[in-house]
């Protein structure tokens, strides 16, 4: 009998007179060839994906957030990047990811055309899929398509259009286009399919997140307003978001500053980057609002700075499926959004009804999730049972054992509405249905 059997890996521990017993040599002999006998691994899939950039906005994130769940030896995944560093690179790259930097559309239409054929020309993709936030750029999927990548995926994240006149142009010219590409169309909403895909078909795919990553955490609260001067008894009116036009960072300064009148205690925590950056802060210095508002810049930890607000405010023009209003949700925190918002992105409350744009908290200590699951690929959308979710005072970090009453949904419900990745569920498909759970598969 082995004595160092119950020691992890066979070390000696407490009793160094003793080694581990070693396999025979007819042992190791017949492990080998047994190996020799089995099947070789199929090859990763090869998938192009983006396109990515400097900054870390909703959609670069979903796309990111996609391939981290992916099994590392099942997929081998490029990055086109508009950024020779993308906000993402060290996440990519440590998980073995390849970044390919293109040239940005807008400044060399030419030159971002022919590095994508180069890219194309140079690797055989099993697949490629694009997020838009508009149909103005459709470049890398027409490659794609010219490439004769069996798979080519188009996945509309915005329920309209931004970035100037000529954008605006260029996208209505391209919807009746992307609707008749031998492609796969997928839209975070049926707003956002309506708008990138006129009257083709689409599928829509709602958005999801690592219910693992979002719970609400006293400590995660105390940490961020400390780290980032906050006061502790501060009432926090929170915006996870770039500063561009669509995000209506002005109209928040005016709502905030009405909230500071009847709060004084109320502080203000903006949380991105953009072109409207600098201009957003004048307006507050001008508006004797800039003791009361910390620009926090990109953040890496959005979990926590959930956790340090009182109530998260999205005053958008439109949205594709905000991100921010399920991280939220995820965390217990309020929030009040645009009725603009696409609803399939509207946290209810038990008693709300289904055209309610703002989460109040209840009286009962529960809440209902209850978002929409498309219905083949019309766009349509149908009901899906919702599941509970705890006020941040009965909410905790997940327990490991699953034995905790009070960690967020099961597996079986987060398949249904929380973190479900489409791209690790099967192999490719060139299916016209959703899946079961409404999540696309390659």
């Amino acid at each position: 009998m082995n004595r160092n059997e119950g020691f992890p890996g066979g070390m000696p521990g407490d009793f160094p007179g003793y080694a581990p017993e070693m396999p025979s040599a007819e042992e190791f002999s017949t492990f080998f060839e047994e190996k020799k006998e089995t099947a070789p691994a199929a090859p990763p899939l090869k998938i192009l994906t983006g396109v990515i950039g400097a900054g870390n906005g909703g959609m670069s994130t979903y796309a990111v957030n996609l391939f981290r769940e992916l099994p590392e030896n099942n997929y081998d995944v490029t990055f086109l990047s508009t950024a020779e560093h993308p906000f993402f690179e060290s996440q990519i790259k440590e998980r073995y990811g390849r970044i390919k930097v293109i040239p940005p559309r807008n400044r060399h239409p030419l030159a971002h055309r022919k590095a994508i054929r180069k890219i194309l020309s140079e690797q055989k993709f099993d697949a490629v899929h694009i997020h838009l936030s508009t149909a103005s750029n459709i470049v890398p999927l027409e490659e794609a398509v010219k490439a004769g990548v069996p798979t080519v995926i188009a996945h509309i994240h915005s329920a309209g259009a931004e970035g100037g006149k000529l954008a605006a142009l260029l996208h209505k010219l391209h919807v009746g286009k992307l609707g008749k590409m031998p492609i796969l169309r997928l839209a975070c909403s049926d707003a956002a399919g309506k708008f990138a895909y006129g009257n083709a078909g689409y599928t829509v795919m709602l958005n999801g997140i690592d219910l693992d990553r979002f719970y609400w955490d006293p400590g995660r609260r105390d940490r961020f307003r400390k780290f980032k001067h906050i006061p502790a008894d501060a009432f926090v009116v929170g915006h996870v978001g770039r500063f561009t036009p669509v995000k209506n960072h002005a109209y928040l300064l005016d709502l905030f500053a009405e909230v500071k009148k009847e709060r004084e205690t109320a502080f203000l925590l903006l949380c991105g980057d953009g072109p409207l950056l600098e201009e957003t802060k004048k307006k507050a210095e001008a508006m004797g609002l800039s003791d009361s508002i910390l620009f926090a810049g990109n953040i890496v930890n959005p979990q926590d700075a959930y956790c340090a607000m009182d109530v998260m405010v999205l005053p958008s023009q439109f949205e594709g499926f905000p991100l921010t209003v399920v991280e939220a949700a995820a965390e217990g925190l309020p929030v009040l959004v645009s009725d603009t918002v696409t609803k399939e992105a509207a946290p209810l409350s038990s008693n709300s009804s289904p055209s309610r744009t703002i989460w109040e908290r209840p009286p009962k200590p529960s809440f209902q999730w209850t978002p929409a699951a498309p219905a083949g690929t019309t766009g349509t959308s149908c009901g899906r049972r919702g599941w509970t979710l705890l006020p941040r005072s009965e909410r905790s970090k997940p327990s490991t054992t699953g034995s905790d009453d009070r960690r967020h949904p099961t597996q079986t419900e987060r398949s249904l509405i929380g973190w479900k990745n489409p791209l690790s569920a099967g192999r490719l498909t060139r299916s016209s249905t959703t899946t079961s759970t409404g999540w696309w598969c390659w």
